[in-house]
């Protein structure tokens, strides 16, 4: 047999085997393809580390408690109901304000404090804090005296939040103090000093 016959009849033995041959390496190939892929999958996938400092976190605004004194209720005349207003001569006696809110009678005891530490020696006697009227959503009228060495008319706003005193003087009240903190009549008064000096008529 002709050695041109044997190449001849084994060439496509040949080939097929290394057909075989190859599609064998190839599955194996795909095969351990999937398995890198499986190991992979079968990883667990990284997660970012939550940090250890907990954010910080807004504080919700207090909820206020019952209803906020409404302006346009009358005022509290305590020249009425106590003869001559309600007298303040030391810090508990700021209870003594009848329908008056917490927040202002602690700040006429608190100013009550204020009046007499800052006294001076002239007189004998401590300063001592009248109210005479009070409206609840903000206003309030009185006086500052020290008994047998005199005082003065006072009047407190509540602004901001907060209760302090705006005028005191006396003479009688000025037009733009009323009118600036908007002050009921029925606490202020009805009448006031324009900046010619003359008195006017406040109608609040």
């Amino acid at each position: 047999m002709s050695r041109a016959r044997l190449l001849g009849d084994d060439g496509p033995m040949k080939r097929a085997l290394i057909g075989s041959v190859c599609l064998a390496l190839a599955l194996a190939g795909c095969s351990e393809a999937k398995d890198e892929d499986a190991e992979r999958a079968a990883e667990p996938t990284p997660t970012a580390t939550a940090s250890t400092s907990a954010a910080p976190t807004q504080t919700p605004p207090p909820t206020p408690t019952g209803d906020a004194p409404d302006p346009k209720t009358p005022a509290i005349d305590y020249d009425t109901e106590q003869d001559s207003g309600v007298t303040v001569k030391d810090s508990a006696a700021a209870d003594g304000l009848s329908k008056a809110p917490s927040d202002f009678k602690e700040f006429i005891a608190a100013e009550l404090t204020r009046l007499q530490d800052e006294a001076g020696s002239d007189c004998s006697n401590k300063p001592q804090i009248r109210v005479s009227k009070l409206q609840p959503a903000g206003w309030a009228a009185g006086g500052v005296f020290t008994p047998e060495c005199g005082g003065y008319s006072v009047l407190w706003v509540k602004t901001g939040g907060t209760w302090a005193q705006v005028w005191g003087g006396q003479e009688l009240v000025d037009c733009v103090t009323l009118t600036r903190y908007k002050f009921p009549a029925s606490v202020a008064g009805d009448s006031c000093l324009g900046q010619s000096g003359s008195s006017f008529t406040y109608t609040g």
